[in-house]
C-alpha cells in the first residue's frame, strides 16, 4: 500500500463523521432499525459504546486494574464496568496475554469524550482492518475495498465488527508480508497467539523455514504480556487455568457453536473420527500440491478453533487472497465459502463449518503455481 492510499482511508473515515452524525439522528435511526439493516447500520450509525466481543476484552482489561474485580468475573457484572449493560453469565475465555493488550483502556473512563470517540470509530476501524488485509495481500484496491465493504454491511458482519476476528485477518496478513522482518512478524505473531492461542500453529512456518528470531521476539513479547497481567492481578493465570477453560468448555458445548469440532461431536467418535480424517488429508494434499506451509497452518490453526460463529470468517480474509491465487478451481471453493458466509448461514448456522470445509478442499484443488507474494531474495516458501 501506498502513502496516498493511507492518507486516502484516513480522510474518508473522518468523512465518515458527518454522515453519521446525521444517519444518528432519530427519525433515520427509527427508520433503519425498523428495516433491520444489520452490520449496516453499525457501520453508518456507530455507537459510543464499546460492546460484543471486543468490549469484554475492554471491560476485562478495566477489571485487571481495578481491586474491586478480577478479570474472570462473570461478563454479566463487569460489562457496567463500560457503561454497557448486558447480562451475560459466562466468563472470558482469552488469554491473560490479551487482557494487557487492551490494558490502555483501561486508563480511559468510559464517559470521557475520549473513550467516546474511539467507540465511535472503532466499526471503521475494523472495516480498515479487513481492506488492509487484503491490500497487503496484493488484491488491488477496488475489489478489496469492495468485497470489505460487502461484508460488513452483511448480517454476518454485524457481530464481525465487534469482535477481534478483523485484527486476527490483519495479523495473519501482516505476519507473511513482513516475514523477513523478525521484529513487525514477531510482533504480529505475538499478537495473534495472544487472541487465539491456537494461533500460535503458524509459529511451526517459522521453525520449518529457520525464521527464528521472529519466534523469540513473539515469545518475549508474550511473556511481557502475561507479566504485566500478573501484576496486576496474581491469580489471572491460575484463574484462566481453571475458571477460563471451564467456560471455555462450556462454550464450546453450546448448540450455536459452528466449530468444526462442535459439529461432529453429536455423532460421537466417529464424526471426530471422520473430522481427523478430513484435516490429515488436507494435510496430505497441501503437502504434495506444495501450498505455502505458512498458509496452510493458518487454515489448520483456524480449523482446530474450538470455539467459532459464522463471523469468525472475518479472520480468513487474507487466506481467500492467496487461495485466489491457487487456479481456477481454488477460485469456485473461495467464491462459494464466501457465499456460505453472506448467505442464510448466520451466526447460528453452520457458516463457519462449510468454510473450514470449502477453504480445505481449495487446497485438495489447488494449480502448481507460484504461492509467494512479492517473493524477497533468498526466502524460501
Amino acid at each position: 500500500m501506498s502513502k496516498k492510499e493511507i492518507v486516502i482511508t484516513l480522510a474518508v473515515a473522518l468523512a465518515m463523521v458527518p454522515i453519521r452524525v446525521v444517519l444518528a439522528t432519530p427519525g433515520l435511526s427509527s427508520w433503519m432499525a425498523e428495516r433491520n439493516l444489520g452490520g449496516m447500520q453499525t457501520l453508518l450509525q456507530g455507537s459510543y459504546q464499546i460492546s460484543g466481543d471486543i468490549g469484554a476484552s475492554v471491560a476485562r482489561a478495566v477489571a485487571l486494574v481495578d481491586p474491586g474485580f478480577s478479570a474472570h468475573d462473570r461478563l454479566g457484572d463487569l460489562y457496567p464496568l463500560i457503561g454497557v449493560t448486558w447480562d451475560i453469565d459466562h466468563v472470558h475465555t482469552h488469554s491473560p496475554m490479551e487482557i494487557s493488550l487492551w490494558l490502555p483502556f483501561a486508563l480511559i473512563s468510559h464517559e470521557t469524550l475520549v473513550y467516546k470517540a474511539i467507540a465511535y470509530f472503532l466499526p471503521i476501524a475494523l472495516l480498515v482492518c479487513l481492506a488492509w488485509s487484503l491490500r497487503l495481500m496484493n488484491v488491488p484496491p477496488l475489489p478489496a475495498w469492495t468485497i470489505s465493504v460487502i461484508f460488513a454491511v452483511s448480517t454476518t458482519g454485524l457481530y464481525a465488527l465487534q469482535s477481534t476476528y478483523p485484527i486476527v485477518a490483519l495479523c495473519f496478513a501482516i505476519t507473511w508480508r513482513w516475514r523477513d522482518n523478525p521484529w513487525i512478524s514477531g510482533i504480529s505473531l505475538a499478537i495473534l497467539g495472544a487472541g487465539r492461542v491456537v494461533a500460535w500453529l503458524v509459529a511451526i512456518y517459522f521453525v520449518l523455514t529457520r525464521r527464528l528470531r521472529t519466534l523469540l521476539v513473539a515469545i518475549l513479547i508474550s511473556i511481557a504480556l502475561l507479566v504485566t497481567a500478573l501484576i496486576f492481578e496474581p491469580s489471572v493465570l491460575g484463574n484462566f487455568l481453571e475458571i477460563g477453560l471451564n467456560s471455555a468448555e462450556t462454550t464450546a458445548g453450546r448448540s450455536d457453536n459452528s466449530a468444526l469440532f462442535s459439529l461432529v461431536s453429536q455423532f460421537g467418535w466417529f464424526g471426530q473420527s471422520l473430522a481427523l480424517v478430513f484435516l490429515a488429508l488436507i494435510a496430505v494434499a497441501a503437502h504434495f500440491r506444495r501450498v505455502n506451509r505458512y498458509w496452510f497452518l493458518v487454515w489448520l490453526s483456524m480449523a482446530l478453533s474450538p470455539i467459532a460463529w459464522a463471523y469468525t470468517a472475518a479472520a480468513l480474509f487474507p487466506l481467500g487472497a492467496f487461495l485466489w491465487r491457487l487456479g481456477r478451481p481454488a477460485q469456485v471453493l473461495t467464491v462459494l465459502a464466501a457465499a456460505t458466509t453472506l448467505g442464510g448461514f448466520t451466526y447460528w448456522g453452520l457458516g463457519w463449518s462449510l468454510t473450514i470445509i470449502l477453504t480445505g478442499l481449495a487446497f485438495v484443488v489447488a494449480q502448481p503455481v507460484k504461492n509467494e507474494i512479492e517473493p524477497r531474495q533468498g526466502s524460501s516458501a
